[in-house]
């Protein structure tokens, strides 16, 4: 597919001086025109509606809504635009909820000039564009998710282990984990599940395909939890 040879930016952010300085910046880019300046959410809206552009550059510092409650409304708007947020607000939380909206990149506003160049030109490539602040913070969600992760397995694999009979010692042991450790988590299972021992506890894995098990052997597991 041929990349149009140029492509519209419409600049939100409620800072006048602001917004005319990077206007000013985007209009002495090659291959890039300035649709036009917004200052709040209602005016981006009213801006999208009268004409398509090709990259929303948004603010989620607005004075009469949160940029990110804007990013649906603007894909339902302007469904063709490609919504890079450039904000002083970088965060978990707006980095998860932008990415879930799928927006093109996410730059943070102490980022050079020469970056935000870039992270547009990655935008209207198709590519996401991440500013170094953002990038770290994704390297955090993601080794956050991972450690979830890693905890979910190994929850599975302690109801596993009951459901074959061993004692909390010997899943410790097989583990590598603390004999405190597996009743903890044992516990916590419990009652994320809504279970009060741990056979109810297998029964309701096995029956979400988790485990599988030989009844006998739960029956004659030396302990109830």
């Amino acid at each position: 597919m041929k990349l149009k040879d140029t492509h519209s930016v419409l600049i939100v952010d409620d800072h006048a001086a602001i917004a005319f300085l990077i206007g000013e910046f985007v209009r002495g880019l090659p291959g890039f025109t300035l649709s036009g300046l917004a200052h709040d959410g209602a005016s981006a809206l009213a801006a999208l509606r009268e004409k398509s552009v090709d990259v929303v550059l948004l603010d989620l510092g607005l004075p009469d809504r949160n940029g990110l409650e804007l990013l649906s409304e603007i894909s339902v708007v302007a469904p063709g635009a490609k919504i890079l947020i450039f904000s002083a607000l970088v965060s978990q939380h707006a980095l998860r909820e932008s990415m879930r909206q799928q927006v093109a990149g996410f730059m943070e506003k102490s980022a050079p000039l020469e970056q935000l160049e870039g992270a547009l030109r990655q935008v209207v490539a198709g590519k996401v564009a991440l500013g170094p602040a953002a990038g770290v913070i994704l390297g955090e969600i993601v080794r956050d998710n991972m450690r979830g992760s890693e905890l979910a397995t190994r929850q599975v694999e302690i109801v596993r282990l009951l459901a074959g009979g061993n004692s909390v010692k010997e899943i410790a042991s097989r583990l590598g984990l603390s004999v405190p450790g597996v009743y903890k988590s044992i516990g916590r299972m419990k009652e994320k599940t809504g279970s009060r021992t741990a056979m109810e506890l297998v029964l309701k894995a096995r029956n979400k395909g988790l485990v599988k098990y030989q009844e006998e052997q739960l029956l004659a597991s030396p302990f109830s939890l």
